[in-house]
C-alpha cells in the first residue's frame, strides 16, 4: 500500500482505510498531527476528539521494534515525561464530552542491591495522577481480564491474567451510552416477580471485562508478532460506551491499528499514530478486514428475552395499579376484570427519558356502573399512577375505567387470562363470548383477572 497524502496526493507518511487514518511519526508528536487533523476536519485549532483509547508501553518492558519508541532506553523519569506530552495533546484537542480510555499494566523494576527484591511498579496508577495533572479526571477503573497470557515461571509472581483500563474524562458531559452495553442473563425467577426492577436490555455492565488476547498467529501472514495486540470486542466495547456515529477517535500509540480500524468499522472516524511503518502496513492488509469481520460475526441475536421482559413489566402494571388503588381507598369498586394492551416496539428505545413502551389500561366495571361512579375512579387512576411505584415503571400508560356494556376489545383473538395476580403465568385462553361471566368465575381472587393478547414467554416457569 502507498503512502500517500489524502488531501494533496504527494507522497506522505499517511495511511487511510475505510474510514480509518494512521501516520506514522513518533507519538509525542500527537500536538502538532491533532492540529493538522483538526484543518482536515474544518475545525481549524478547535477540539475534535471524542475518545482516545491507547495501551502505551510499559516503560521499557517491550521493544516495539523501531529506534526512539518511548520508554525504551529511557530512565523512568524520560518515560513519564513523554507520557506526559501525549496526554496534554490528547487533552488540548478532546472535546468537552471526550473520554481518554487507557490500558496498562504494572511492571516489576529490579533494584542495583542484590540483597533487595525487585519492585513491582503500579504503572497504571503512576499514569492516572500523571494524566489528571494534564486536565484529566479518573472516572473508572476496568478490569480485563485477557484469557490468554505468556506463560510465566518467575519465583515469586502468579501468571498475570489482566490488566487495567483506566477511563478519564474532560468534564460530567462525558458521553456514556451504557444500555449499549448491558446484558440479559438467565434471571427469570427474578423477572417474573420484579420486571420493573430489569431494563428490558438487561443489566448493566459491570467493571471486570473478559476478553482474549488476540491469537498471535492472527499476524503472521506478515511474519510480525505485535507484542501487545487489542482484541477488536475490547475496543468495540469502549466505543459503544462513549462514543456516537461519526465521532473522531485517537490512538496515539496505534501499533497494527486495531482503535482506527474498529473506530472506522463502526461508522466513526479513526486516526492513529505509529513508529514502526511496517506495524502501520498492516492497516488495510490486515486490521480493517479482520476489524469489519469480527463486528459482523458480533451481530445482534434478537431480542426476544428483552421483550419478554417487558410483557412482564407491561402485564404487572395493572396488578399494581390496583394494589394502590385499594391502599388509597379500601372501598374501590372492583373491576370484573382489567384490560391491557400494548404496542412492544421491536427496538428497545435507548433513550434514558423515553417510555418502553405505549400502554392501554381499561378497568371493565359490572354492569349499571354510575358515571359519577366511573368519574371518580378516573380521577384515583390519575392520582395513582402519577406516583411511585408505578410512575417508576417507564410506560406512557393510558389509563381508565368503562362498563361492561360500552367497553369494546381491541382485539378479539388471542385473549390470555391471569389470574390471582400471576401475571408472569396465563391461566389459558379465553374467548370474547366468555368475558361477560368472567368477573363472577374470579370474584373470590385477590386480584381482579387481566385480560390481554400479551403472552409471556416463561408462562410454564416457576418464579
Amino acid at each position: 500500500m502507498s503512502l500517500r497524502d489524502t488531501t494533496t496526493g504527494e507522497a506522505s507518511r499517511t495511511l487511510t482505510a475505510d474510514g480509518a487514518v494512521v501516520v506514522i511519526g513518533d507519538a509525542r508528536d500527537a500536538h502538532s498531527v491533532l492540529e493538522s487533523w483538526s484543518r482536515v476536519r474544518g475545525v481549524a485549532g478547535q477540539p475534535f476528539l471524542t475518545a482516545t483509547i491507547t495501551s502505551p508501553p510499559y516503560h521499557d518492558m517491550v521493544d516495539y521494534g523501531s529506534d526512539g519508541q518511548i520508554g525504551r532506553g529511557e530512565s523512568y523519569e524520560a518515560y513519564l515525561q513523554s507520557m506526559k506530552t501525549v496526554f496534554e495533546a490528547t487533552a488540548r484537542w478532546s472535546l468537552p464530552q471526550g473520554v481518554l480510555w487507557l490500558i496498562a499494566d504494572s511492571f516489576v523494576e529490579a533494584t542495583d542491591e542484590a540483597s533487595m527484591p525487585s519492585r513491582l511498579v503500579p504503572l497504571p496508577f503512576e499514569l492516572a495522577r500523571l494524566a489528571e495533572d494534564c486536565g484529566w479526571q479518573l472516572r473508572e477503573v476496568v478490569i480485563w481480564r485477557k484469557d490468554r497470557s505468556l506463560p510465566w515461571t518467575h519465583r515469586g509472581r502468579m501468571r498475570n491474567a489482566f490488566e487495567h483500563i483506566l477511563l478519564f474524562v474532560k468534564s460530567d458531559a462525558y458521553k456514556y451510552n451504557v444500555d449499549r452495553l448491558r446484558e440479559l442473563e438467565e434471571r427469570k425467577g427474578w423477572w417474573v416477580r420484579y420486571p420493573e426492577r430489569y431494563h428490558p436490555l438487561g443489566i448493566a455492565p459491570d467493571n471486570v471485562w473478559e476478553s482474549s488476547l488476540p491469537l498471535q498467529g492472527t499476524w503472521a501472514s506478515r511474519h510480525i508478532s505485535h507484542a501487545c495486540p487489542l482484541p477488536t470486542d475490547l475496543v468495540e466495547r469502549m466505543l459503544l460506551l462513549t462514543t456516537d456515529r461519526g465521532d473522531c477517535v485517537f490512538d496515539p500509540f496505534a501499533g497494527v491499528g486495531t482503535v482506527p480500524a474498529v473506530a472506522g468499522a463502526m461508522a466513526r472516524r479513526g486516526y492513529g499514530i505509529e513508529l514502526n511503518e511496517e506495524y502501520a502496513q498492516m492497516l488495510a492488509e490486515e486490521t480493517v478486514p479482520r476489524a469489519i469481520r469480527d463486528l459482523n460475526i458480533r451481530t445482534v441475536e434478537g431480542n426476544g428475552a428483552s421483550q419478554t421482559l417487558l410483557k412482564l413489566r407491561v402485564l404487572k402494571y395493572p396488578r399494581e395499579l390496583w394494589r394502590q388503588l385499594l391502599r388509597n381507598d379500601p372501598e374501590v369498586p372492583r373491576p370484573a376484570f382489567v384490560w391491557v394492551d400494548a404496542a412492544i416496539p421491536d427496538d428497545i428505545e435507548l433513550e434514558a427519558t423515553k417510555p418502553f413502551a405505549s400502554v392501554s389500561v381499561t378497568l371493565v366495571m359490572p354492569p349499571g356502573t354510575a358515571p359519577e361512579e366511573l368519574g371518580r375512579l378516573a380521577q384515583k387512576l390519575d392520582l395513582v399512577a402519577s406516583r411511585a411505584p408505578l410512575s417508576k415503571y417507564r410506560l406512557d400508560v393510558r389509563a381508565q375505567p368503562e362498563t361492561s356494556e360500552l367497553f369494546t376489545l381491541a382485539s378479539e383473538t388471542g385473549l390470555w387470562v391471569y389470574r390471582s395476580g400471576e401475571t408472569w403465568r396465563s391461566s389459558g385462553t379465553i374467548a370474547p363470548t366468555d368475558l361477560a361471566a368472567l368477573g363472577r368465575d374470579c370474584a373470590e381472587d385477590a386480584t381482579p383477572p387481566i385480560v390481554s393478547p400479551l403472552q409471556v414467554g416463561v408462562a410454564n416457569e416457576e418464579p
